[in-house]
């Protein structure tokens, strides 16, 4: 009988035991629910989200074309002016040839005027260049302004800033 007694209380143990699993189950699938609910509720909302980074990204990609062919146009005037300048030194390589002809001081004094040319030619490419590449250099910055602020819109976690190597000019540039 004890035994009996002892089973019988074993089995309302687990069936106990058994309806509060149930009961535990059950609210664990209503707060799953909620939260699905939840979610399905700002869907639209992502999806539009989606929709504008999209939009935002074709307009700099635009922009960027855009960028890009202001730079190759002003990349073609240069090289023009390049061409120019070889036309140039070959006109004075042909003044050399001539005045090879007059004598040793006609030589010297052109050869003179050339290196006065081309120095001066340099000092005004070098700042040029240094004019456009800060241009660039304020254009990545921008650049990377935006795609942070984009991404911090969207909550998505950053990459690591990249470190950007610049040119650094020295004495001996500035002096040429």
């Amino acid at each position: 009988e004890l035994i009996q007694n002892h089973e019988a209380a074993e089995e309302g143990t687990s069936a106990t035991t058994h309806g509060k699993r149930i009961s535990e189950l059950e609210e664990m699938l209503k707060e799953a629910l909620a939260r699905g609910a939840k979610l399905a509720k700002k869907l639209p909302e992502l999806e539009a989200a989606k929709a504008e980074g999209a939009l935002r990204l074709l307009r700099l990609k635009e922009k960027a074309r855009a960028t890009i062919r202001r730079q190759r146009r002003r990349m073609e005037k240069e090289l023009d002016v390049v061409i120019s300048r070889a036309e140039r030194a070959e006109d004075r390589l042909v003044e050399y040839l001539e005045a090879s002809c007059s004598g040793s001081d006609a030589i010297a004094d052109a050869h003179v005027r050339y290196l006065l040319e081309i120095g001066h030619g340099l000092s005004l490419k070098v700042e040029e260049q240094a004019e456009i590449i800060e241009a660039l250099r304020c254009m990545l910055n921008d650049h990377k302004d935006f795609i942070r602020r984009e991404l911090s819109d969207s909550n998505l976690p950053e990459s690591p800033e990249p470190e950007i190597m610049t040119p650094q000019v020295t004495d001996k540039q500035d002096s040429a």
